[in-house]
């Protein structure tokens, strides 16, 4: 019944603790937990873990070894301890990193309404997508990750729909329409470009580290409230095994992370259950989405799912599987 009634443009909301106690408070928790229990005797359990403690793969480390110690496992059987000596090389620097004076400029947080909405993209659909962003031959070193391929048309269609509402403002990016493999090979550049730079900074001897993490998150919020500028952040949590979970009633029939639906032009893919397909929670004003959707090659590769009946198709399965 909760299920059948649940707002589909909501998830995962209502299984995630109250966002109003990250905000409220002078110094907001590192973890919050909550636990929703359904009359079938099911469980969801939603977390919030702050950016000060660690990072995606942090997270999925910290509940694997949860859910390892819940079903009475040993301490000392655990994957070797995380490894903090880096901390040492990142010191605190109170004035270098003070967090603006006003809160609601620490993020780029849209003045326009946003939505999230769930595309999947199946196995069958993602190899060909890798084809598609590969087809100058000779010119990859290697074939097109998901993740790059995914990335790519996601970020052709925001840029396509981008053009569209911009009302006639123009937009500093090629107005031209770029093919997958030029947008793969720009990704790629600037992650080498990452590496070479500014990764070599933050973990050498040039200076203060904790100075350098806040130039480049600096550089990042004067871009996102640029008004000739349209800033799309992607992040990717494929590699994280958040479906190998098992506190000792079963692996999760669903695992999402929150996209954060007030934040600009955000993107988020995470796994499918089976472990083939991707689910890309793409976040963007009503008016860009609205184009975005109907851009017609996301079709070709991406179908865009309803929540709910998926979850209550998955539960139904699992109740088959016990008879």
């Amino acid at each position: 019944m909760f299920l059948q009634n649940l707002d589909n443009d909501k998830l995962p909301e209502p299984f995630l603790p109250p966002k109003s106690q990250l905000s409220k408070r002078l110094s907001p928790p590192l973890l919050l937990v909550q636990a929703t229990f359904f009359a079938c005797g099911g469980l969801a359990v939603g977390l919030y873990m702050s950016h000060k403690f660690g990072d995606g793969g942090t997270l999925s480390r910290f509940v694997k070894d949860w859910t390892f110690l819940s079903r009475g496992g040993h301490s000392q059987t655990l994957l070797p301890a995380l490894d903090f000596t880096a901390s040492s090389s990142l010191p605190p620097s109170v004035s270098a990193v003070q967090p603006p004076a006003d809160e609601s400029k620490r993020f780029a947080v849209s003045g326009d309404k946003c939505v999230t909405k769930r595309f999947v993209f199946d196995a069958a659909k993602i190899a060909a997508l890798k084809a598609k962003a590969s087809a100058s031959t000779g010119q990859w070193r290697r074939r097109p990750t998901r993740t790059e391929a995914i990335t790519a048309l996601i970020w052709r269609c925001a840029m396509s729909a981008a053009r569209r509402t911009n009302k006639g403002l123009p937009l500093r990016f090629e107005t031209k329409t770029m093919e997958l493999q030029d947008l793969v090979s720009l990704l790629r550049k600037g992650i080498e470009g990452f590496d070479e730079g500014e990764a070599k900074r933050l973990g050498g001897d040039h200076g203060d580290a904790a100075v350098e993490i806040f130039k480049s998150w600096k550089e990042r919020k004067d871009l996102s409230i640029r008004d000739d500028l349209k800033l799309v952040t992607c992040t990717s949590a494929l590699d994280f095994g958040f479906y190998e979970i098992d506190f000792g009633w079963g692996k999760p029939i669903w695992v999402s992370l929150d996209s954060g639906s007030s934040l600009n032009n955000f993107i988020m893919l995470t796994r499918t259950r089976d472990g083939d397909g991707v689910e890309a929670w793409v976040t963007l004003s009503e008016e860009d989405m609205t184009v975005f959707e109907l851009d017609p090659e996301l079709p070709s590769f991406a179908s865009l799912s309803n929540l709910r009946e998926s979850l209550l198709l998955e539960s139904h399965r699992r109740r088959l599987s016990k008879l």
